[in-house]
């Protein structure tokens, strides 16, 4: 009985969002009802920074999202040796040169 309510459930969700992709929001009183019902759900309340504070106020969760994206995309010193060692190599020494010399007039 579960497994048919569930299904059922996923069924009408899907059935839900095809219409609204199909007749879109119509500026009516229901879509701006879930428009504002989403926007519930969605909202960020809080986040937790570095060591483990909890952030609550704007400024704060702007600084804390904004450090983590800035920390996972900063160039970090890494080696990478061992990695580099593992790969097998697929153009010859020779055939690297030729293609990392610069063109000439004639080639382009």
């Amino acid at each position: 009985m579960q497994r048919l309510l569930s299904q059922d459930d996923a069924y009408w969700r899907q059935r839900a969002k095809t219409h609204w992709y199909k007749d879109g929001d119509r500026n009516t009183k229901f879509f701006h009802a879930s428009a504002t019902a989403w926007k519930k759900v969605n909202r960020i309340i809080s986040l937790d920074d570095d060591v483990g504070n909890k952030v609550t106020s704007e400024k704060g969760l702007q600084e804390v999202a904004k450090d983590y994206f800035v920390n996972i995309f900063q160039q970090q010193d890494s080696d990478f040796s061992s990695v580099i060692d593992i790969i097998n190599l697929s153009i010859s020494v020779n055939d690297n040169d030729m293609l990392t010399e610069p063109f000439t007039r004639a080639e382009f």
